[in-house]
């Protein structure tokens, strides 16, 4: 945003590009039956992101820009997880996009991924892209609706995985696809709305 002072030209972001948060930093149990205090700690990436789009109006999400950033736990047994969180505004931020498992080795246990709906995917889909209106904030993704549509869970060196086929008017899965390397099987759910009934109803096919 342009303004002046005087003679001088200046810009304004309308958009805050960084925000403070607090964080823990470390965690620690004690007590009756624990020979020794276990301790967790938390760090966090920190990298500050360049502003892109070269001065001129550019269209959210940008495209150039990374879209997760790491958080890791480190555990008392030496173990650690890394959870990638997304961080990209006006798409991801805030949403658990991944996680890998160390063993105190160093060596990966599980490792975990998940993909958001796209704009383009959400151009054909049964339910309304937004919930209602934005009052307040500056986060336009946090209006937006986008189910996981995959998931893919590699562990000892198999790779599980699920896929969303369809979803209904209310953006819940109505269809799923599940794998490995040794079968597929593809679930058709059915859910029963509080005015209809109990529970969901489930069919599944191979």
């Amino acid at each position: 945003m342009a303004k002046t002072s005087g003679q001088d030209l200046y810009y304004v972001l309308s958009t805050p590009n960084q925000f403070d948060v607090m964080s823990l930093v470390s965690k620690e149990l004690s007590g009756p039956g624990i020979p020794q205090p276990l301790l967790w700690t938390y760090a966090y990436t920190r990298e500050r992101q360049a502003l892109w789009g070269g001065g001129q109006p550019t269209p959210y999400p940008c495209q150039s820009c990374p879209t997760t950033k790491a958080n890791t736990v480190n555990q008392p047994d030496g173990s650690r997880i890394v959870y990638d969180y997304g961080f990209l505004y006006a798409w991801n931020d805030g949403q658990l996009m991944g996680s890998t498992t160390y063993d105190p080795a160093g060596n990966i246990l599980t490792s975990t991924r998940s993909e958001l709906m796209s704009d383009a995917q959400l151009a054909t889909q049964p339910f309304y892209p937004n919930y209602g209106l934005r009052v307040g904030g500056d986060d336009i993704g946090t209006l937006k609706v986008r189910p996981m549509v995959s998931t893919s869970v590699t562990q000892q060196g198999a790779t599980y995985s699920s896929t969303t086929n369809s979803f209904d008017a209310y953006a819940r899965p109505t269809s799923v696809t599940r794998g490995a390397a040794v079968s597929t099987v593809m679930a058709r759910l059915r859910k029963r709305d509080v005015g209809e009934g109990a529970r969901p109803l489930f069919r599944h096919a191979l």
